[in-house]
């Protein structure tokens, strides 16, 4: 009686199934982890001496994360409300939850949308131009430039999403306890309608996608346009791997069975967004993504040892502006326009700057382009020069 609620038979009928499959779980948790069977079939099994420690190990790891009451197989599952609230009481709370949540969900929804639509419409150029502006959603007569935006949005959208799931926390325990109370109630309490109630499939997968899945969408389209620069990518990949995480934390605690097993997935899985980032930090050369630059004015920009490798660059203005040490290693700079363009150190190693035809119209190589900046600039035997330009001799490896 004291594992199961008012609700048990045993005293009236002999059987509960409910007292039933709680007191063999109990039993099975006793007898297999804390009783240390399981960890005892690991070593009998052992073929040899020197993976005795790792077998312990894996024998206290598997019993930890099969203990529902101590860190962290705790934060997989939920703590059931004990004391026993009046019906009006529950009535009131869910209807404010259910408000609430149906307000911020939207909200959400609507800034996650905007978040997308601005990442996606907006061109590489605005990671180039400080004076780029772009509106804040939410924040009326707003703007910051594109690169604070990719900033800011994020933790925005991250607040939102702990708001929401702080609230629908509470709405799923008083949803729990309605339930409770409408199996001895006459009439039963009206359950509030939402979003996430409907009882249609279409609704609930859509409403399970924005509640725990839009956010870290809307997040990888932004980290995927930030890794044009790469601290800037590293930065929404350290806050998207940890949405990501929060997100398949809360989703396998609330919609799968509270089984011991489930815990070692939750945390291979935590395990894989770790490596993720972890990967990120170590190699961002094989996450930046080339700068798509088709016929942009950036004429007397100031781009002093900017990272523009692989870019496509072609036909844009580089008059007068400042590359001092850029990078345009492998960069498709095909008709671009490099007159008083400051190219001192700057990289061209395996740079295409000759003319070549494209969309059938014959370019005539990279315009304005002088022997002396060639001589300034650092090529290799890959850089291909414009007609009348004599490639100077290779830079130096870098030791």
């Amino acid at each position: 009686m004291s594992r199961c609620n008012e609700l048990c038979t045993k005293e009236a009928t002999g059987t509960c199934a409910l007292c039933d499959a709680l007191a063999e779980r109990e039993r099975f948790i006793r007898v297999w982890l804390k009783g240390g069977f399981l960890v005892d079939g690991f070593q009998a099994l052992r073929p040899r001496e020197p993976f005795a420690c790792l077998e312990r190990c894996f024998g206290w790891l598997i019993v930890r994360l099969a203990d529902q009451h101590r860190a962290p197989g705790c934060w997989l599952y939920p703590s059931p409300r004990t004391e026993v609230r009046h019906q009006d009481v529950v009535r009131e709370d869910h209807k404010q939850y259910s408000e609430t949540l149906n307000k911020t969900m939207l909200t959400l929804l609507g800034v996650s949308l905007v978040c997308l639509l601005i990442t996606l419409i907006s061109p590489d150029t605005l990671l180039l131009a400080a004076s780029s502006m772009v509106s804040v959603p939410l924040l009326t007569h707003v703007q910051m430039s594109f690169v604070a935006f990719l900033l800011v949005a994020p933790l925005l959208l991250i607040a939102l999403f702990i708001y929401l799931h702080v609230f629908y926390g509470y709405w799923l325990e008083c949803e729990r306890e309605r339930r409770s109370i409408n199996q001895r109630l006459i009439p039963p309490l009206a359950s509030i309608p939402t979003l996430f109630a409907f009882p249609d499939a279409v609704p609930r997968r859509l409403t399970q996608f924005i509640f725990y899945w839009l956010v870290p969408c809307v997040l990888y389209g932004m980290m995927f346009k930030a890794w044009a620069i790469p601290s800037l990518g590293l930065a929404l990949t350290y806050e998207a791997g940890f949405v990501m995480g929060l997100a398949w934390v809360l989703f396998v605690r609330r919609h799968c069975p509270q089984e011991p097993g489930n815990s070692v997935v939750v945390y291979v899985v935590l395990l894989f967004f770790l490596g993720f980032m972890v990967h990120a930090t170590l190699n961002p050369q094989a996450w930046q993504r080339p700068f798509q630059l088709f016929r942009v004015d950036l004429a007397k920009a100031w781009l002093p040892r900017l990272n523009m490798w692989h870019a496509f660059a072609v036909l844009v203005n580089f008059h007068d502006a400042n590359l001092f040490g850029a990078n345009f290693e492998g960069a498709d700079l095909r008709g671009a326009n490099f007159q008083g363009a400051e190219l001192k150190r700057a990289n061209l190693q395996g740079a295409d700057l000759r003319g070549q035809p494209f969309y059938e119209t014959k370019l005539m190589g990279a315009k304005d382009l002088t022997q002396e900046q060639v001589n300034t600039a650092c090529v290799n035997e890959h850089t291909q020069l414009p007609e009348g330009l004599i490639r100077p001799p290779p830079c130096p490896a870098k030791p």
